[in-house]
């Protein structure tokens, strides 16, 4: 899908090369002309094709652009937006669940404050790969806005944000580990319909449930250091 365009552009500049052959064809029926004919079909795809691929090519990264984060290559809102929209009208008609998953870094300012804008930025980057990795079920991976990410679940089932904010775990625990940094994030999922209708409405749910998830990880964090 992601080369739709290219591949959509060699299509139609190989049916206007066959269409002007065809075209050529008839004007120059029983002339003999046969061969000049075919020649001129061959000479139309030679100019027609590339340019159909530049253009098919122009069109994927345009489109790329817009729908991928230019820093993280997660998806964007605008195209979270829109697959909200198809998947939670595919929800209802089949009496679906589909969650969405707020992920939230913590003591983003920190990293950048401690080991620079460009290491955080790089954390960033990994930290989008690794909600990737969480993901096997059609699962959509968006940068939200800044260090929060989202993650759209069209296959949500009970019990299934659990096991998913356990694996988002383990990927942060090794990311901290592998980078050498105090990376940890806040989660919060809500679920379509039970949680609300819109994205507006399940959003507000699943940032409640993140704002939760910090409070209690800045509670322990306070313990241990007193136990310390």
């Amino acid at each position: 899908m992601d080369h739709m365009g290219k591949w959509f552009g060699i299509t139609l500049a190989s049916i206007i090369s066959a269409a002007a052959a065809i075209v050529i064809a008839i004007e120059a029926e029983g002339s003999g002309w046969e061969i000049i004919v075919g020649a001129t079909g061959i000479g139309f795809a030679c100019v027609l094709l590339p340019t159909g691929w530049m253009l098919g090519r122009h069109y994927d990264r345009i489109k790329s652009r817009s729908e991928r984060d230019s820093l993280t290559n997660a998806f964007t809102r605008r195209f979270i937006d829109r697959c909200f929209t198809r998947l939670s009208e595919q929800a209802l008609r089949g009496g679906k669940r589909i969650s969405v998953t707020l992920v939230d870094l913590n003591d983003f300012k920190l990293i950048n404050d401690t080991y620079g804008h460009r290491s955080g930025d790089e954390v960033l980057v990994q930290l989008a790969k690794a909600l990737a990795s969480c993901c096997n079920r059609g699962e959509i991976v968006g940068r939200w806005g800044g260090d929060e990410f989202l993650i759209l679940s069209p296959y949500a089932v009970r019990g299934a944000s659990n096991s998913l904010h356990r694996l988002i775990e383990e990927r942060m625990e090794r990311l901290s580990q592998s980078t050498d940094k105090p990376i940890s994030v806040a989660i919060g999922t809500a679920v379509f319909p039970e949680d609300g209708k819109t994205l507006e409405q399940l959003l507000q749910t699943a940032d409640r449930g993140m704002y939760e998830d910090k409070k209690l990880r800045k509670k322990e964090e306070t313990i241990h250091r007193l136990k310390a």
